[in-house]
């Protein structure tokens, strides 16, 4: 889902963002663009660089049409730092089909060995690699796509566990729903520290894009911002 998908929703989120001197930072969680070229990545960067803040690029399926491309603009596809005493984590589900493994996995399980000196850990996927139809809270979500989808997801067995284990709030965002009228297009699911949190924009009728606070004593308030329909 792109930005600019229509005049008068980029209007009210440039309008939100620039208005609101206390944002310091945007995360883009995942198809961005429709076709992983130069001109539309310049084109992206455009209407980007209309934001006087910085805008964190995750890359989707579509994106990682051209990983060698998106990675010489944008810098490796899943990473990690640390600001004003809180973790992001960046992570490529594309990878792994869907899930968090090899390289990546010991890369997550060094950056959340260390969490006892952050406040909140804050993890950016653009996949619901958590997705699981079984699961009573997702069964009415369903993904904009399951390109690249392996059959056995690791999130439950595996990441999950690890994020649990955390001694701090972890918020992880996915950004890959949305693109149909009929689908679940936010959601804030909540289990113990884990928070799961499904925000997107394509599908005209509930276009959203997600609010972080972040407040000085470390609590965090996520809100949803709806976008005004075409």
């Amino acid at each position: 889902s792109t930005l600019d998908r229509s005049s008068a929703a980029s209007d009210v989120y440039k309008r939100q963002i620039n208005d609101d001197a206390h944002l310091v930072r945007g995360f883009l969680t995942g198809d961005a663009v429709h076709h992983a070229t130069g001109a539309a990545f310049d084109a992206l960067d455009a209407e980007l660089g209309t934001l006087r803040m910085e805008v964190v690029r995750i890359a989707g399926n579509h994106e990682l049409c051209a990983r060698e491309l998106f990675e010489t603009r944008y810098g490796k596809t899943w990473r990690s730092y640390e600001q004003y005493g809180d973790l992001f984590v960046v992570l490529d589900g594309t990878i792994s089909n869907w899930s968090i493994t090899g390289e990546q996995l010991a890369f997550l399980s060094t950056a959340l060995d260390s969490t006892n000196s952050y406040r909140n850990v804050f993890v950016f996927v653009h996949q619901i690699i958590w997705w699981d139809p079984d699961r009573e809270f997702l069964r009415g979500v369903r993904p904009n796509s399951t390109a690249g989808m392996g059959e056995d997801l690791n999130y439950w067995p595996v990441i999950h566990p690890l994020l649990r284990a955390v001694d701090a709030p972890v918020y992880v965002f996915a950004g890959d729903v949305g693109a149909w009228p009929d689908q679940v297009a936010f959601q804030h699911h909540t289990d113990g520290n884990v928070n799961l949190i499904l925000s997107g924009m394509g599908g005209v009728t509930d276009d959203n894009f997600a609010m972080v606070r972040v407040y000085p004593d470390g609590a965090v308030d996520v809100s949803k911002r709806t976008l005004p329909r075409r």
